[in-house]
């Protein structure tokens, strides 16, 4: 992806992401955006809460594995599937089609890796995919508490192993994977993980991961006392960068598309679908910069505004009255539910719904007026 264009993120958001982030290896380490020096490092102590997730080849199995179908999208469909069907975390790439295959990366891991140390990333990211994503035609090797690890990017196929066996020097480990003794070696100390971190390249490294909605942890269940902690605003900054990152994303794909229509006529169809994904995204952009205005409301409301709008509910309006009434306005497919879910929040007081609820085009629109317990 463009490092350019993904430059352009906000950088309040990218530094919000990497503060959640943490590295697991031989021990967990949390990254954290040192402000004053303007630069990433590792923080001491173990980190409270942990969305994104490095993890160390230690703890996850590797595949390279070939399909006979050039749609991204109907393949997507199968991995998702079989994602969601694992008995743990299954994180995969999509490469590229050649001569009619398609590699996919996979990688497998126990949750039983997170459970242990009390982690519930919303994001795993095999070192794999950290170290290869920009380092082809370099062996890379990574020491650690007195292990080694190579790691090599084979024309789109990663391959990595540990030194022992068989597998006892760098040279076996090239031979092992058909290539020269004369590859390019690179020494990684885990600090250089901050290096690859900065910038754009986690929101471009998890663009192009799938899998991880078979994460630790949903959305809807996470635990908003320690969510607290976080500001509404830092919330909507977060979702509106990450609709911003897949916009841009999305435009790129569209471009692509579009040229390649020039050339191969059948990718008409892809343009129209990928109109179609831009446009969705678009309009949750817009959602999300609506109810930014009201950067008033406490956290109280955004906690249950970010779980609604990834069901799909779209929202209009938040808005807050002199009496300290608060009001949202959207349309979903059944207002009564959104109007249950308020109501399951223990410190939302007396909600309601304001005015008659009206269909519109099969949705229900609705005004739901309610207020906040005091000190909340």
């Amino acid at each position: 992806m463009n490092k350019s264009i993904l430059s352009s993120i906000p950088r309040p958001v990218t530094h919000l992401a990497l503060d959640r982030t943490a590295v697991l290896t031989d021990a967990l380490r949390k990254v954290e955006y040192d402000r004053h020096n303007k630069r990433l490092r590792f923080a001491q102590g173990q980190p409270e809460a942990v969305d994104c997730l490095i993890v160390g080849k230690e703890h996850y199995a590797e595949e390279n594995r070939t399909f006979p179908l050039q749609s991204r999208k109907e393949l997507n469909k199968i991995l998702k599937l079989e994602s969601d069907n694992f008995d743990g975390i299954m994180v995969y790439h999509i490469g590229h089609y050649i001569d009619g295959q398609r590699i996919v990366i996979c990688w497998q891991m126990s949750s039983e890796v997170f459970s242990g140390l009390g982690l519930t990333p919303i994001f795993v990211i095999p070192e794999s995919a950290l170290l290869l994503s920009d380092n082809p035609n370099q062996l890379l090797s990574v020491s650690r508490n007195n292990r080694t690890f190579w790691f090599i990017d084979r024309q789109g196929q990663y391959l990595s192993a540990e030194k022992k066996g068989l597998i006892s020097s760098s040279t076996m480990f090239l031979a092992s994977a058909g290539l020269s003794d004369n590859t390019n070696n690179v020494e990684v100390d885990e600090s250089d993980y901050l290096t690859r971190l900065g910038g754009s390249f986690l929101p471009a490294l998890l663009t192009n991961l799938g899998g991880f909605k078979t994460s630790l942890r949903k959305l809807e269940s996470i635990d908003w006392a320690s969510h607290l902690k976080y500001s509404g605003v830092a919330t909507v900054l977060l979702f509106g960068g990450y609709f911003a990152l897949t916009s841009l994303y999305l435009n790129m794909r569209l471009n692509s598309a579009k040229e390649a229509q020039v050339v191969y006529a059948d990718q008409t169809k892809d343009v129209f679908q990928l109109k179609a994904q831009l446009g969705v995204v678009e309009e949750k952009a817009g959602q999300i910069n609506t109810v930014n205005n009201a950067v008033s409301a406490p956290n109280v409301v955004w906690r249950f505004i970010v779980p609604l709008a990834k069901r799909g509910i779209k929202f209009s309006r938040v808005s807050m009255s002199p009496d300290g009434t608060y009001s949202v306005v959207g349309e979903a497919d059944k207002a009564t539910d959104v109007l249950e879910f308020i109501k399951s929040d223990p410190l939302v007081v007396e909600p309601q719904f304001s005015g008659q609820n009206i269909v519109v085009n099969g949705k229900d629109r609705f005004s739901i007026a309610f207020r906040i317990k005091q000190g909340a």
